[in-house]
């Protein structure tokens, strides 16, 4: 039986060393979801609240946009936010 070996540092900045018999292979991950209401009702002048739920496993980025313009600033994440 073959030994892999896999050495690195943390996020914390810790070194670590793994040493497994069994092979090591990498997992593609799936697309996000997002999911969101489809209607949000609001009253002309006053504010509203918009949400939505992503769920990913990798870093993604969420941008809101009014008339195809960016509104807001990009809200970045590491991973599942909701």
């Amino acid at each position: 039986m073959r030994r892999r070996q896999v050495s690195g540092t943390d996020d914390r900045g810790y070194r670590f060393q793994r040493i497994t018999p069994t092979a090591i292979s990498a997992i593609v991950p799936e697309v996000p979801t997002v999911t969101m209401a489809t209607v949000t009702r609001g009253y002309h002048g006053n504010a509203v609240s918009l949400t939505c739920n992503v769920e990913s496993l990798v870093p993604f980025e969420v941008l809101w946009f009014k008339d195809n313009k960016p509104v807001g600033n990009t809200l970045y994440y590491r991973q599942l936010h909701v």
